[in-house]
């Protein structure tokens, strides 16, 4: 006898998640290029560190971006390494589009808010600042960041992942650019956090407004974690002029994330930031993750239909 198809209700809309509204920043208007962006899988660590206040304020294209103060003569930047997996946003008639998944580090400048209290500004906000650099793993996550100012190449990435040790190198070309390690422990908390993310656009400085869902491990001191800079890529040239200690003050790792990026709108004047642009630029970089045992595993590479032997991987070296 044939059975009617058991119904399946449609998910409900959580307005927690995709109804919240910004309300810092406001902003005069948006632009067109790109809206929100809703990062339904995120895998995340991001780092905290020191580095020297005159290279950051010679960075940022806008004097309303004012670099958050550690010490006398310290400023403060990040470096974030995310994985994004199922990412969805609509075009102009209202249709859901899927992007091709992909993973990212990003280096940026913390700017400072009229409610820091000096020297909390690293732990104000899980991401929040100027980026000065975006590498990503595939070419349309690229342009979609270029089209909102970001400074968005195509790199490769090669990740190691187990329980309490997070590790991802990036390269472009075969040429190293940079390292960063985590030493992941603690409780995981909830987390509802904003997420501001700034760049420099047609002569405009855009904020890109977004909140990250989930919870996080917060670990303070240098034993946690470290960004390194090991190649002579462009990229890793720029990012030394910085003189950023390699020891974090913060680390903060991400667990079941969820993330919405909304479009960028302008908040006011910049003069122009020119990122790294890759001639020619490949299409897809190379993006690995080994866990504990296993060689490399290319996320790009097609399902297997069937289980296949691996060989035994090289383990992580420990931090420090």
């Amino acid at each position: 006898m044939r059975t009617a198809d058991p119904h399946i209700p449609a998910p409900e809309v959580d307005q927690d998640f995709f109804g919240w509204e910004e309300q810092a920043g406001g902003g005069s208007g948006s632009f067109a290029a790109g809206g929100r962006m809703v990062a339904h899988r995120v895998e995340a660590f991001h780092t905290v560190h020191t580095a020297s206040m005159q290279a950051v304020r010679e960075l940022l294209p806008s004097e309303q971006l004012r670099p958050a103060r550690w010490s006398q003569d310290r400023g403060l930047v990040f470096v974030a390494a995310l994985h994004l997996r199922d990412v969805t946003t609509r075009d102009g008639s209202g249709t859901t589009l899927a992007l091709p998944p992909f993973a990212a580090v990003a280096v940026g400048v913390l700017p400072t808010a009229p409610s820091d209290v000096p020297r909390l500004a690293p732990y104000r906000h899980p991401l929040r600042g100027f980026v000065l650099h975006l590498a990503v793993t595939d070419v349309v996550a690229a342009r979609t960041g270029r089209a909102a100012g970001l400074p968005a190449f195509v790199a490769d990435l090669a990740v190691h992942d187990s329980p309490h040790r997070r590790h991802v190198a990036v390269t472009e070309a075969g040429h190293g650019i940079l390292e960063l390690r985590a030493h992941v422990h603690g409780h995981a908390r909830p987390e509802h956090s904003p997420v501001v993310l700034c760049s420099a656009l047609d002569g405009q400085l855009v904020q890109m407004p977004g909140r990250f869902f989930g919870h996080r491990q917060l670990m303070l001191g240098g034993d946690d974690g470290a960004f390194l800079l090991p190649g002579l890529h462009p990229v890793a040239e720029h990012l030394r002029a910085l003189r950023a200690d390699s020891a974090a003050l913060v680390t903060v790792n991400h667990v079941g994330a969820r993330m919405v990026l909304d479009g960028p709108r302008s908040v006011g004047e910049a003069s122009v930031y020119a990122g790294h642009l890759p001639d020619p630029e490949q299409s897809r970089g190379r993006w690995t993750v080994a866990y504990p045992d296993t060689p490399p595993l290319d996320q790009y590479a097609a399902p297997a239909d069937e289980a296949v032997e691996v060989p035994p991987a090289r383990r992580l070296k420990a931090l420090g």
